[in-house]
């Protein structure tokens, strides 16, 4: 119990739910250009396969399952910078966990063979960058970026306008 797990506070119990399990997790990741983020993740979770008997295989399937996909959620995101990780967060993770999107076909999820333990889904729930003084600089680049979205679009329909009335003006003469 807890985030982040560890085995500090673990829930002993002989029962085992095999469809539906929800483990929420926080992880800390480090970009390539090493800035430190903390990334707070909810994983469904289900128990497959025909030997049910390999359910019981491991004691603790949530560490298992944390120290697993932690491990490969901190690897990809050392593979990105943090701009890149920032604004694509949800997507790297997630393609990380369950596989990549292909069109018209879910997920194939993350398959534990220790235990027939199946990740289907990864909720990204937040992603916090931890210095400050990094998150200041991405929140100004891209307030900066959206004003010059708009400021380009204002442009381009200005543009548009001026070509319009131009051509009217040549109907006009041309009518004359």
């Amino acid at each position: 119990t807890g985030r982040p797990k560890s085995g500090e506070k673990t829930l002993r119990t002989c029962f085992l739910q095999i469809e539906g399990n929800k483990v929420s997790d926080v992880v800390r990741l480090k970009t390539s250009d090493h800035n430190e983020i903390e990334v707070a993740v909810s994983y469904r979770v289900s128990f497959v396969g025909p030997d049910a008997t390999r359910w019981f295989n491991v004691n603790d399937y949530v560490g298992l399952l944390c120290d697993h996909a932690g491990s490969i959620l901190r690897a990809a995101a050392r593979a990105c910078s943090i701009e890149s990780f920032y604004q694509n967060s949800t997507e790297i993770l997630r393609a990380a966990i369950l596989g990549e999107k292909r069109e018209g076909e879910p997920r194939p999820g993350r398959h534990f063979e220790e235990n027939g333990m199946w990740i289907y889904d990864v909720e990204v729930l937040d992603a916090r960058i931890l210095d400050p003084e990094v998150q200041i600089l991405l929140f100004g680049a891209q307030k900066d970026a959206i004003v010059a979205d708009v400021t380009r679009r204002q442009e381009l329909l200005q543009l548009e306008t001026e070509r319009l009335k131009e051509q009217v003006r040549r109907a006009l003469c041309e009518e004359q």
